[in-house]
């Protein structure tokens, strides 16, 4: 009974911070690769231009590849 209480007024408040913190990280890293895979995309380099095909070889990351990033 004591450890469901605490559950509910220490360590499920944590949690949710967390969950948040975690939702943030992981948006802030999607965005990244997300125009790292562009950069690479229009890299003059043909070695950099494969790169990005094999790091996103099965399409997780849809990338826009008709606009180019100039970033």
């Amino acid at each position: 009974d004591a450890e469901i209480r605490r559950f509910h007024t220490i360590l499920k408040p944590q949690l949710k911070t967390i969950k948040s913190d975690l939702h943030i990280v992981k948006k802030a890293f999607r965005d990244a690769v997300l125009k790292f895979l562009q950069q690479l995309k229009f890299h003059p380099d043909i070695t950099l231009r494969s790169l990005s095909f094999r790091l996103n070889f099965n399409e997780f990351y849809k990338v826009s590849y008709t606009s180019k990033s100039t970033a």
